[in-house]
């Protein structure tokens, strides 16, 4: 007679695997001639923010700012492109870590529905998957040999970051609006030839 945990895997795997099925179906639909094949630094961008979720730190918000800053995703698909991106490398987490099943469940189901609606950059959600599950596998190695202490202050540096940098961002944003809302200079519009009638 199989345990609870081994009913909770079989589902879990079971959603992975409807998860992995849906995005297959939809990119073989998807004619589309735009590669997509992740570049080194989104896989790197998956695996860094992962290692991190891994420790608890979460990687949404990390993601988040690293795309704004760097303008790798559109900000119109960045929700999709987390979610799907993420989805694997979670499913991983709750296969190590019987806390993140809630998370693993949800997030398959959420991400159909960006995958469906193509509402997600599939270079930067590819990147985000292949280089989160190894970072997984590594992170939950190096979490049960470190100390909590080291762990805190990780934790507290990301944040600081991660906050600055969204910020740093949102400054940015709120400048250009106000650019483009000032009207043009005077000596601009007298300086302008005027045509005789």
């Amino acid at each position: 007679m199989l345990t609870t945990k081994a009913w909770l895997f079989i589902t879990l795997g079971g959603f992975g695997a409807f998860y992995i099925i849906t995005w297959v179906a939809a990119r073989s639909r998807e004619r589309s001639s735009e590669p997509i094949a992740p570049t080194p630094s989104l896989g790197a961008i998956g695996f860094v923010t992962t290692f991190f979720d891994t420790l608890g730190i979460g990687s949404f918000a990390t993601a988040t700012s690293i795309f704004k800053l760097r303008k790798l995703v559109k900000d119109e698909v960045l929700p999709g492109t987390l979610n799907v991106g993420i989805t694997l490398p979670t499913i991983a987490q709750a296969f190590i870590y019987i806390m993140m099943g809630s998370r693993a469940f949800l997030m398959p189901v959420g991400s159909a529905r960006f995958i469906r609606k193509g509402s997600y950059d599939v270079r930067a959600s590819l990147g985000l998957a292949l280089g989160g599950i190894p970072a997984v596998l590594i992170a939950a190695l190096i979490v049960k040999s470190l100390d909590l202490y080291y762990v805190r202050w990780l934790v507290v540096v990301v944040v600081i970051y991660t906050a600055l940098s969204m910020l740093r961002s949102a400054a940015s944003e709120r400048q250009s609006l106000r650019k483009a809302a000032q009207p043009p200079a005077l000596e601009d519009v007298v300086s302008c030839p005027t045509k005789a009638p």
